[in-house]
């Protein structure tokens, strides 16, 4: 009786929206080129971290968090550049350029993925391979190979730390040579603009130019009917 005198009200819960990331709330090219750039060095360290971790021979979960930390900062960077090129309105040429700019990374990216799936395929099958044949080991065995696997682990760190100088260096100057292409880019995009805009300056002095030489023409033919 109580639910008919007092009926409840149905609650209409709002979704959630989405907050927009900064990348997605401005029309600057130079804000979004910005953005595109911090985007690609994400991408380049993740890129990095998994093809790193399939060498040292981690074990599946790391290398699947690498994986989806991977595909992540490719579909970000991807979003983004789509969104330069599609706020810069680029000439056929610059639009090329750009175009090619999105094919490089995309096939550095697939390229990753596909030795981190090749890897962690093997790793699925010597999984099921060590089941199978794990049941014939004797406990004789135990401690030559706990001996054994502090050694692999010894040796293991150590090649570690030395990719992850070889990694430090390769960024360095991967970083470097993109900054200075990035740089020159620049400098040429200025350039052009200079030129356009001292053509157009010529061209209209030319006109202006004409414009007079024909009224001089005018007023010479005047003063000899005179």
């Amino acid at each position: 009786m109580a639910n008919d005198a007092f009926p409840l009200e149905a609650i209409q819960e709002e979704e959630p929206k989405e907050e927009l990331e900064e990348w997605q709330t401005t029309n600057d090219p130079a804000e979004l080129k910005h953005y595109r750039t911090q985007a690609k060095r994400i991408l380049t360290k993740s890129l990095n971290q998994a093809l790193l971790a399939v060498r040292m021979l981690e074990d599946v979960d790391t290398v699947n968090v690498y994986r989806v930390g991977l595909v992540r900062a490719y579909d970000i960077v991807e979003r983004i550049h789509r969104r330069y090129v599609e706020v810069c309105k680029f000439d056929d040429e610059e639009l090329d350029r750009e175009t090619s700019w999105g094919i490089d990374i995309s096939i550095k990216h697939s390229k990753a993925l596909a030795d981190v799936a090749n890897y962690l395929d093997s790793c699925q099958a010597r999984a099921k391979s060590v089941a199978g044949s794990s049941r014939s080991s004797t406990s004789n065995r135990s401690s030559a190979s706990s001996t054994r696997r502090k050694l692999q682990e010894a040796e293991r760190l150590e090649k570690e730390m030395q990719l992850k100088i070889q990694q430090e260096r390769a960024e360095a100057l991967q970083q470097a040579e993109e900054d200075e292409r990035m740089q020159q880019l620049e400098i040429t995009r200025k350039a052009e603009e200079r030129r356009v805009k001292a053509a157009r300056k010529e061209r209209q002095l030319q006109m202006e130019l004409e414009k007079q030489r024909y009224t001089g023409s005018l007023l010479r033919k005047q003063l000899a009917d005179e």
